[in-house]
């Protein structure tokens, strides 16, 4: 496994792991995030969807700094220079080497297939030099645009999820 990642680059996004400074300044300062990515900030930064994760993400990784590469990534536009959401692993690989994925665009950002190249990029690097040998995600059974996404990504349904209201989407090596 990757002990130390500075980013992983995909075809117009680079992927920045989090760290107690940038996790810290995504949930108190989006001025003092945008200095230490080196970018702009998207107008409707952070994505409602995410809004209330900033925090205790924040606490986790100043908790745990070594999870850097298992908590939030940033997605940089790297044309334009502005953060346009992000991809996170809530939690390491468990025993088999399992990971969940999620991820957020910033709500003026969707649409431009962000989501996708960011989830098919953290993908390929969590089942690559992250070590993972699978992948899931959840997502709502009438989220057809999340859905699309994963598929694009790679990703197959296995199966819906207990309580009915989500299904369950893997990718593995």
């Amino acid at each position: 496994m990757t002990d130390t990642v500075s980013s992983v680059r995909a075809d117009r996004l680079e992927l920045i792991p989090s760290s107690p400074a940038l996790a810290r300044a995504a949930h108190e300062d989006r001025v003092a995030l945008g200095e230490l990515l080196n970018c702009a900030i998207s107008n409707r930064w952070p994505p409602e969807l995410i809004a209330g994760e900033l925090e205790p993400a924040a606490d986790l990784v100043c908790d745990q700094p070594d999870l850097g590469h298992w908590s939030i990534w940033y997605a940089i536009d790297r044309a334009e220079h502005l953060l346009v959401g992000n991809v996170r692993f809530p939690s390491p690989p468990d025993e088999r080497g399992v990971v969940e994925i999620r991820y957020a665009m910033a709500d003026d950002e969707r649409g431009k297939g962000y989501a996708t190249e960011a989830v098919g990029a953290m993908s390929d690097w969590a089942l690559g030099p992250g070590g993972a040998a699978a992948i899931r995600a959840r997502v709502p059974v009438d989220n057809a645009s999340a859905i699309r996404v994963l598929e694009k990504a790679g990703f197959t349904r296995a199966r819906a999820h207990d309580g009915g209201d989500e299904l369950i989407y893997e990718r593995v090596n």
